[in-house]
């Protein structure tokens, strides 16, 4: 509860923490020493929350109540009749577009996770579809050719089998549905990443954080990790 908490406290003042850039450094600079400290063996889903848990530290609540008057407690307090996640989920997210490619940028630490982050992500989408999938998807679509949520299904499919062009092709078809516009610029940022074609991967990622910013696409989890990515390209680029 304490970690959505903070998030949506940080959201709520970011303006106020932007105007102040020693405040903001001072928090990422606290989030920085607690992930350098933080050493895990692997990258699981529960290490990651490890590593998030790193955003909520005694020494930030300190930084936050004394700049807002606010104790992160009583944000949960006065919030009791809703569910934490539900209260924190979009709100965190939000923050995390915001913070992460600033920490991407200064913390080695958190560069090195997020880079060992990102394979397991395209690790798991690997071993998530097999060869009878792919076929199993096909036959569904030439039942329902026009699809989309299936075509970009299939795109997913075979970015994980590293068939990088024939995924752009089927995510480009989720570009003109409003529901599926932001996967498709997802996974067509991730395509020509996974190909080394690190222009255009930037190009659909800073358009999928700018148009969500921009209130024109709905949220989406993969917004922030379209951010973080295009930070480590941008850092690896320098």
């Amino acid at each position: 509860m304490r970690v959505f908490s903070i998030l949506i406290l940080l959201l709520m003042n970011w303006h106020l923490l932007a105007q102040n850039d020693e405040i903001l450094n001072n928090y990422l600079d606290d989030v920085c020493e607690c992930m350098t400290t933080t050493s895990v063996d692997e990258i699981t889903n529960d290490t990651l929350l490890e590593y998030l848990e790193c955003f909520h530290t005694p020494e930030s609540d300190e930084e936050i109540e004394a700049i807002f008057g606010i104790n992160i407690d009583s944000l949960a307090a006065a919030n009791k009749d809703k569910n934490p996640y539900d209260l924190g989920y979009e709100q965190g997210d939000r923050m995390y577009t915001k913070i992460q490619p600033s920490l991407v940028r200064k913390c080695d630490a958190y560069y090195e996770m997020m880079k060992r982050s990102q394979k397991f992500m395209l690790d798991k989408l690997s071993e998530s579809y097999d060869e009878t999938s792919l076929d199993s998807i096909s036959r569904l679509i030439s039942l329902n050719p026009n699809s989309v949520r299936l075509i970009t299904l299939r795109g997913a499919m075979l970015l994980g089998k590293k068939e990088y062009d024939l995924s752009i092709l089927d995510m480009e078809k989720g570009l003109d549905d409003y529901r599926m516009r932001p996967v498709a610029l997802f996974y067509i940022g991730w395509a020509y990443e996974q190909a080394g074609e690190y222009e255009f991967a930037l190009e659909y990622f800073d358009q999928l954080v700018q148009e969500t910013a921009n209130g024109n696409l709905r949220r989406i989890g993969f917004t922030d990790i379209a951010a973080v990515k295009a930070a480590i390209i941008r850092r690896e680029q320098n």
